[in-house]
């Protein structure tokens, strides 16, 4: 299994190509350490096709703060496949690919604790080779410094896409499925700067550098 390690990247998202990625979004009962995953979805990059979407019923209820966030209730949730019936089709969705993730650490935990909350071991890669934080390397692009943080300033992913010019109106955000989508299009745009950068002519008299950060490793558990 590769290891998600890079900490000489040309530019932000670069590692992505060439690869065969997907994205992967989670809803969950909260934000807190004993809560879970209740809804997944899975995007193949390069096909566009939706390989997961699908509810999952915890252990635990679900918080009001977080279902007034993405309004999925303890009702909604109450017939669904339960994490180890969904584990089985994530791990067939991700299998092999480079999973692409908004603030993977956050998702990769969740899952993480559902794993825990039905006393399942797994190494937290699901089958797939390995993990790419989206906002991470989002922040490297966008190069807005947080004084705060003393590093680059993360952004929500809907405020990534706006500052881009991506479309958003047509997308059920705070959906797994249409995070998975906006986060697919945040890629794709990127990395079709890449290709039409290729087909430029280069005007090696200027002798420009490109000013271009040091690359963050990547988040791993």
């Amino acid at each position: 299994m590769a290891p998600a390690t890079g900490s000489n990247l040309p530019a932000p998202f670069s590692y992505l190509l060439g690869k065969h990625w997907c994205t992967l979004d989670t809803e969950t009962t909260g934000l807190g350490p004993n809560h879970q995953v209740i809804q997944i979805a899975v995007k193949d990059g390069l096909t566009g096709e939706l390989l997961l979407d699908s509810l999952v019923r915890p252990t635990c209820a679900i918080d009001l703060g977080a279902e007034r966030v993405h309004g999925i209730s303890d009702e909604m949730v109450a017939l669904a496949p339960t994490w180890p019936e969904v584990r089985y089709k994530l791990m067939a969705a991700v299998r092999g690919k480079t999973i692409c993730v908004y603030n993977a650490k956050f998702d990769i935990q969740m899952m993480m604790q559902s794993n825990g909350a039905w006393n399942i071991r797994c190494d937290g890669y699901f089958g797939a080779k390995e993990y790419f934080c989206v906002m991470t390397e989002y922040a490297r692009r966008a190069r807005i410094y947080n004084h705060f943080r003393a590093g680059n300033r993360n952004f929500k992913l809907v405020r990534a896409a706006e500052l881009e010019g991506i479309q958003v109106s047509d997308i059920d955000l705070h959906s797994a499925a249409g995070d998975v989508e906006l986060t697919s299009r945040l890629i794709s745009k990127v990395l079709g700067e890449f290709s039409l950068s290729a087909n430029e002519p280069e005007f090696e008299e200027f002798g420009t550098e490109f000013d271009m950060p040091e690359a963050e490793p990547w988040r791993e558990l």
